[in-house]
């Protein structure tokens, strides 16, 4: 028996025959996948993206509402000088006969000054209320105009797309110290806080007492978040035109008593508070 070997003769040198054994070449085996296996390996990676995708939202979001802080800050530190220079905050609200719109625009305007080169002598000669003034006040905030914003175009958040950050000062003679109306519509979305009752839900939380109170009694910086939107928000059902469509959409709790899903609300707007 040769138990499944082959005799082989072969030439050798010299002329001679010699008998060889050997083994039968094993079968080739094949290196492609199968169906089956390319799709484990998919599922594979699907599961691992699905686990890996909300941790690296997460941490992406994270940074850009440091930035935003950062920026907040940095405005924060121009106002504080601004004062300093020239005794009072910003005006926020719309003026007639001074920057049109207030809010973000007029904090654009007066931190960078007319024409983006800051205020007094060598710039405009005058101040930024009334008289003149013999001395030269640089901007007290750089705004990137890479997006074409322009003076009036506020200054933006790091959240894409780039979103105005508001700004109201205190003002305590008026019938709200921190009036919703100081800022316009935001010219790039669109939208703001939905009405008084809405922006008072997040600058006049209650207290200890659980009395409604201001967070501040001097000024304001809010950006509305990585939900791009003002306020508090949830995901309820959008009725449409018409009967109910049942969709679900994330939309702007209108006013603090006829919203019945008000308490579900949740808010992600930074400010100096």
């Amino acid at each position: 028996m040769n138990f499944g070997r082959q005799r082989v003769k072969d030439e050798v040198r010299g002329g001679t025959e010699q008998d060889r054994f050997e083994w039968p070449a094993p079968p080739t085996a094949s290196l492609a996948f199968t169906l089956v296996e390319l799709l484990v390996v998919m599922g594979i990676i699907g599961l691992l993206v699905s686990l890996l995708l909300p941790a690296v939202n997460q941490a992406i979001t994270s940074v850009r509402t440091i930035s935003t802080k950062n920026t907040i800050n940095s405005i924060a530190s121009g106002l504080e000088t601004f004062k300093s220079d020239w005794g009072q905050y910003p005006d926020s609200a719309p003026s007639t006969t001074g920057i049109q719109g207030g809010g973000f625009a007029a904090l654009s305007y007066y931190l960078m000054g007319p024409n983006g080169l800051g205020w007094g002598k060598g710039y405009s000669n005058t101040g930024p209320f009334t008289g003149t003034t013999t001395v030269q006040y640089g901007p007290y905030f750089e705004q990137d105009n890479s997006a074409g914003m322009g003076v009036l175009g506020g200054i933006l958040d790091s959240f894409p797309p780039g979103r105005a950050i508001f700004y109201y000062r205190f003002s305590p003679g008026k019938q709200y110290p921190f009036d919703v109306t100081d800022n316009g519509t935001d010219p790039n979305a669109s939208a703001s806080y939905y009405n008084q009752a809405a922006f008072e839900r997040v600058v006049k939380p209650p207290d200890f007492n659980g009395l409604p109170r201001w967070v501040r009694d001097d000024y304001l910086l809010i950006s509305c978040g990585a939900d791009r939107y003002w306020g508090y928000v949830f995901l309820g059902t959008d009725p449409g035109p018409g009967p109910s469509t049942g969709f679900q959409t994330l939309r702007p709790v209108i006013t603090s008593t006829p919203d019945s899903d008000k308490d579900n609300a949740t808010c992600d707007d930074i400010g100096n508070f």
